[in-house]
């Protein structure tokens, strides 16, 4: 498994109004699950059926697009909102964090290995590879609500 290829998919709405799916969409939704609710936005279930309804997925002032994020960002996932309108972004100063924590945890790594390894994950900011950059390319839109338009994603860092 190559987890710097491997990717998750996570849903967001790219309007005014709000993130809410259409009474179809929920019906839908509900047969397959039994739940009234949507209980992530990386809810698999769901996000086959926007994949299947697009745009008629989209509930009220709503524009449900799905992005791809690398699943090594997965539990860095920034979701900003206004006024309805969302942006997702990767926190990549939590990323760092997991992943120096990840470090420490290791129990078969000598605490020299540790240190050499948490260095570099601090010096990674300043090369041309950093999480930023890395999570600004990874970002990919894959939503079929919409052809032409392509989302701006703003990292957080």
């Amino acid at each position: 498994m190559d987890v710097d290829n491997e990717c998750i998919k996570f849903m967001y709405n790219a309007s005014y109004g709000g993130f809410s799916f259409s009474k179809k969409a929920m019906a839908m939704y509900h047969e397959v699950t039994g739940n009234h609710s949507i209980m992530s936005r990386k809810d698999e279930v769901m996000i086959k059926i926007v994949e299947e309804l697009k745009n008629k997925a989209n509930g009220p002032h709503a524009k449900i697009k799905i992005v791809n994020v690398p699943i090594k960002f997965e539990n860095c996932i920034v979701c900003d909102e206004h006024d309805g309108y969302e942006t997702v972004s990767v926190d990549c100063s939590l990323y760092k964090l997991t992943q120096i924590k990840s470090i420490v945890n290791q129990q078969d790594v000598s605490d020299s290995d540790k240190l050499n390894m948490i260095k570099a994950i601090l010096e990674e900011s300043f090369t041309n590879e950093s999480c930023d950059q890395q999570s600004q390319h990874a970002l990919t839109d894959e939503s079929s609500n919409s052809d032409t338009e392509r989302d701006e994603y703003l990292l957080a860092t």
